[in-house]
């Protein structure tokens, strides 16, 4: 009998016949490209595919053609079913899906499998499945950033031209993140598109989104601002303005060189000069009737008190006496005048008939006095004094009675310059004080009793800033002021000024100082 046995040796087959008689069965050949394992082979997996999952990765699935494999191998080719293959994988036995993740998308990749079995430190491979190809796809565009569509709408008359400021902040921790501005039309609506950046570090949450300034002072809104709101893939915000007819202010103005007075619309425009004279031309008041101007002027040689009309026309000395008058405050009847002179040889705040006759001390304190203000209902003055120390706010009957101290500051500051809203609730004053920055002067307000303290205005310290002057518009919705930076301003005092982080909410009417509406 002859019998046949194959080895490998090194790679290369040898061959070695037997002659004989035996009754042995010959041993079956076992395949392999290197070591043999002894037992019986593995079989070939078969139906292989190639799913592409996403741009970034491919699903190898394939049929186990075996029971007695010990895993399978993946290959995988990036030139196409003809190029290269290289192992990636091994997995267990009877596994037939293989996940290919971290993929280059746009791109071809192949797939082929095989089965192996082991047998101590041997192993046996069957044949590759055929090959499965798969292209992942472009990756996907990014979404757009979330829109805010902010809408404007304006009603009455005398009509804003100039539209509104938008600004949009972000809540953050103990602040707010400036996000993106932009101007929308008085009847408009204006789209702001966040940037991916910010979407992806800010998105999602809530955005707050406000009018922040350039709203006239004779317009009002009339929705809430800002508004708070959530913003996902767009959102829409709407802002309602109503204006009325625009108001008159006065001033005075050292833009000619001198101090002059001039009037200007409410919303800045239509600036004229009222005065013209080489002297100093101050602190303009209307008297009620909205007819006549009441000022300072040292025309004569000293500060007087003076009226004109409200074109400018007719000037009238009202007080004539070696000595400074100035400030003048109307009575709401228009039928006196309170003012400061210091004819007794200190500051003191008299009265005076409209004509100028009859003049009477009325604080009449050996302390300085002056800055009177005249309460709507005309049974109250406030004034400065610093007949307790420093500075600060009182208030008196209308006869120089029942004096009391509404402020009094534990740090010194000086209080000075009242002005009481249209409804009798409330007096703004200046505030003079000095803290680390350096000095500056505030607006500030509290109730008629002294009680509720709060700051309308923050003065740059820093930079030497001042605010003061403080004189409530008609409808008391407003409060004009006077900027060393800005000239005579107003701020909102109803609650739609802007808020935290949108500005100070504060609108610039014009250059000048001594604020007075008509």
């Amino acid at each position: 009998m002859l019998t046949v046995r194959r080895f490998y040796l090194g790679g290369s087959l040898l061959v070695l016949f037997v002659i004989g008689c035996s009754s042995e069965l010959v041993e079956p050949a076992v395949e392999s490209p290197s070591m043999a394992a002894s037992g019986p082979k593995v079989n070939a997996p078969s139906s292989t595919t190639a799913l592409a999952v996403s741009a970034t990765s491919i699903e190898a699935s394939w049929q186990d053609g075996s029971t007695n494999e010990s895993g399978f191998e993946v290959h995988r080719s990036t030139g196409g079913a003809s190029g290269t293959f290289a192992l990636l994988v091994s997995t267990a036995a009877g596994t037939t899906v293989f996940s290919d993740a971290g993929l280059t998308a746009s791109t071809e990749y192949c797939y082929k499998v095989r089965a192996f079995r082991l047998a101590g430190s041997k192993a046996s491979y069957s044949a590759f499945s055929a090959t499965a190809c798969a292209t992942t796809p472009a990756p996907p565009p990014p979404p757009p950033p979330p829109q805010l569509h902010v809408t404007a709408v304006t009603t009455g008359v005398d009509i804003d031209p100039d539209g509104y400021s938008v600004e949009v902040w972000k809540p953050s921790i103990g602040a707010l993140t400036y996000i993106d501005g932009a101007t929308v039309a008085s009847n408009g609506t204006v789209t702001i598109e966040l940037t991916r950046s910010e979407v992806l570090v800010l998105t999602p949450g809530p955005y707050q989104v406000g009018l922040s300034g350039g709203v006239a002072a004779n317009c009002d809104l009339t929705s809430p601002n800002p508004q708070t709101l959530e913003v996902d893939s767009s959102a829409t915000v709407l802002f309602e303005v109503t204006c009325l007819p625009v108001t008159q202010l006065a001033l005075a103005s050292i833009a000619e060189s001198n101090a002059e007075i001039y009037l200007v619309n409410s919303n800045g425009t239509n600036r004229t000069r009222l005065t013209t004279n080489p002297a100093s031309d101050t602190y303009p008041r209307w008297s009620p009737d909205g007819n006549t101007i009441a000022f300072t002027s040292d025309r004569d040689g000293n500060a007087e008190i003076y009226l004109m009309g409200a074109d400018g026309s007719n000037p009238v000395r009202l007080t004539d006496i070696a000595s400074e008058d100035a400030r003048p405050a109307w009575s709401p009847d228009g039928a006196r005048i309170a003012f400061t002179s210091d004819r007794d040889g200190n500051r003191e705040i008299y009265l005076m008939n409209a004509d100028g006759t009859s003049p009477t001390n009325l604080s009449n304190h050996a302390a300085d006095d002056g800055d009177a203000a005249w309460s709507p209902d005309g049974n109250t003055i406030a004034f400065r004094s610093n007949r307790d120390g420093s500075s600060s706010i009182y208030v008196m009957s209308a006869d120089g009675s029942a004096v009391t101290r509404l402020t009094a500051d534990p740090w010194g500051a000086a209080d000075s310059q009242p002005a009481w809203s249209p409804d009798g609730r409330s007096i703004a004053f200046t505030r003079w004080w000095c803290g680390e920055v350096g000095c500056k002067s505030d607006v500030l307000a509290m109730n008629r009793d002294g009680s509720g303290l709060g700051w309308l205005t923050l003065a740059d310290g820093s930079s030497g800033e001042t605010h003061g002057e403080p004189a409530w518009s008609p409808d008391g919705r407003k409060l004009a002021f006077a900027s060393s930076f800005t000239g005579v301003t107003f701020i909102r005092v109803d609650g739609t000024g802007g808020g935290v982080g949108l500005g100070a909410g504060t609108t610039s009417i014009s250059e000048g100082f001594n604020p007075a509406w008509r």
